[in-house]
Order: structure tokens, then sequence, then C-alpha cells
């Protein structure tokens, strides 16, 4: 295989480390970098060493084919819209090499699922976020009411849920959808409060089923998705008569969803004035639960990528062997995909 820069810059974006950055570690000058990273310069083999163990990469990373960064599959974020441009290129290069990772452990192995879910999309003459939504409830035979164990269902349906570790603080979650459905990723920051991991894989299943192309108005779609999937209208609405905080914390227990995000769905349906959500609000920052809210909620934990990994160990894979396979070092392995190793390898 032949050297490939577009590798080369892929691994330093994702390392978070500009070509002045890398230039420094690796002893070499900015101009350097920059000729090997626009394939006007073939590197050395000690650079290529030096770089690999800098980046926490083997270095057959360099080699071989492009990483796709987008087409065939979009990729999706939801993080805060301060989130500036180095950290979101710092996040698609690491996402890109998460899903060459996720492609490269399931190639090969048996079907993950018997099942995909479907694609709908949002531009379907007289469907919308919400009717979508509950499209995809039926598809997952939910009963109405709270939608519990949303992790294992779309699992059910082969999309592989993973860590995105070390993310920046205004990152929660991004997905890919393959066109063809047969290799969908979600990967979330891990630590999230068990709602806002829940809302948001909702919000990226929203993004799976319904969408193809970005535009202005897919997170606000997404969001909508969410909430009528956790949140049905026609289920909640009797419960969301009052929103005192008492009330609140009784339904985030029935729910499994932030007591903000009840309050946001009141206000939606036009069940609350804004006056009254707006007072709900302030009453939950005095207690400063704006920052931390009271109910400790079930977490739930992806095993679909765990399963992956137990699948390649019982052919005879050590987890360096596995490691290698998807060119990363056994130390850069053990750090990203921790949460969902199986127990010996954490």
């Amino acid at each position: 295989m032949q050297f490939n820069p577009e590798r080369f810059a892929l691994h330093r974006q994702a390392k978070g480390m500009s070509q002045g950055a890398a230039a420094k570690a690796l002893g070499v000058s900015q101009g350097r970098i920059s000729k090997v990273e626009n394939g006007a310069l073939r590197p050395s083999d000690q650079l290529l060493i030096d770089a690999a163990q800098e980046f926490g990469v083997q270095r057959e990373a360099f080699f071989g084919e492009d990483v796709e960064r987008g087409l065939p599959a979009i990729s999706f974020f939801r993080k805060q819209k301060t989130m500036g441009m180095r950290e979101t290129r710092k996040t698609e290069a690491r996402f890109s090499i998460i899903r060459q990772v996720v492609i490269s452990l399931a190639a090969g192995l048996v079907e993950l699922a018997d099942r995909r879910v479907p694609r709908i999309p949002v531009s379907t003459p007289g469907e919308t976020p919400a009717s979508i939504a509950q499209r995809v409830r039926t598809f997952f035979q939910a009963a109405a009411g709270p939608l519990l164990g949303l992790t294992r269902m779309m699992e059910s349906a082969g999309i592989i849920i993973v860590p995105f570790v070390d993310t920046h603080a205004k990152f929660d979650a991004v997905s890919c959808a393959s066109p063809d459905g047969r290799l969908d990723i979600v990967a979330v920051k891990p630590g999230l409060a068990p709602d806002r991991y829940r809302f948001s894989i909702a919000h990226e299943l929203g993004h799976l089923v319904m969408h193809t192309m970005p535009s202005e108005t897919i997170e606000d779609e997404a969001n909508q998705f969410a909430a009528e999937l956790l949140m049905p209208a026609e289920d909640i609405e009797s419960d969301l008569t009052s929103i005192t905080i008492p009330h609140l914390m009784e339904l985030k227990r029935k729910w499994q969803v932030a007591m903000s995000a009840l309050i946001y769905r009141a206000k939606s349906l036009g069940l609350v004035s804004e006056w009254k959500a707006r007072n709900a609000y302030i009453t939950m920052s005095t207690y400063g639960f704006r920052k931390k809210e009271p109910v400790e909620l079930p977490r739930e934990e992806p095993q679909l990528f765990t399963t992956l990994i137990v699948r390649h160990l019982a052919g005879g894979k050590t987890f360096d062997d596995i490691a290698a396979q998807v060119g990363l070092l056994p130390t850069t392995m053990a750090r990203e995909f921790a949460p969902v190793l199986p127990a010996g390898l954490r």
C-alpha cells in the first residue's frame, strides 16, 4: 500500500493538533508537515514511526485508501452552536476513525440484526417529524406511554452505539447512516446524565431515519422527532397539566426524560403558557436544578459493540490483534472504547 497524505492529516486532526503543534512534537518544521499532507513530500520512515506514536496509531494507519469523512455516509452532530471550527474538525476526524474501526470489526461477521430501522425522509408528503416518530415506535412495537430501553431497541435494529471519549464539553453525540442502512453508528459522549443520553440517541435516531443531507432545519426536526418518540403528545398530555417541581420529579421518573424537557414539551404542545414555562425554569434555577437535576435515573448500557469485540476474541484474536486490525495502538484502543470493552479488557 502507498502512503496516503489524507490519512496522515486525519490522524493529526483527530489528535487535535495543528500542523505547527505536530511539527514541534515531531521535531520537524511546519513546512515539512504541510508538504507531507499536501502530497508534495514523501515522509521518511522515522517520521512515520514518530508520528504514529504521537498520534496513537499503527504506522500502517497512514497507508491505504482515503477515509470517508462524509458521503456516502452523512454525519450529523448534536452539539451546542458555540462549538468552534477547530473542535468541530477534530470531532469530525475522530468520528471518521471511529467509523472505520466499527466497519473493520463488523466486516465478515454475520448480520448483527435481522431488521433495519426504516428510512422515512422528512420531505415525504404528509409526514412530519412527529408522525415519523410514531411510525418508528410502531416499528419497535412500543406500547403507549414511556419508551423504556431505547438503547436495546436501537441495537436490535443493528445500530451500533459507541462512546466518544474526551470530546468537547459542548458536544453530545454524532451519527452516521449508510445509504442501505446496513451499518448505522451513533457515538455518544460518555458520562451524560441518563436523561440527556436518552434524548441524544433519540435525536440521532431521528437523523438516521429522516435525513440524508444537511439542512438548516435538521436539528429542529431531530429534536421534534426525539420529543415525540420519548414523550408522545397523545400519551403525555394528561400528565402535563401541572409543571410544579414535585410533579416534574414524578414525571421524570415515569418518562425517563429531563425535567427541563418536560417543561419544554408542555409549552410546545400548548398545555402551559410561555409565562408558566418561564417561571418553572426560574424555579429550577433557584434550586440549582438547571445545572444538576434531582432524581437519578437508571443508565442504559450499549452492548452491541462489546459483542463485536467478544466475537473477534472468540475467533482466536488477542486484543493487540484487534487494535492492529483497526490501525490503533492497543493503548489508544483501550482508552477510546473503554466503556464498551469486555470487563477484562477495560
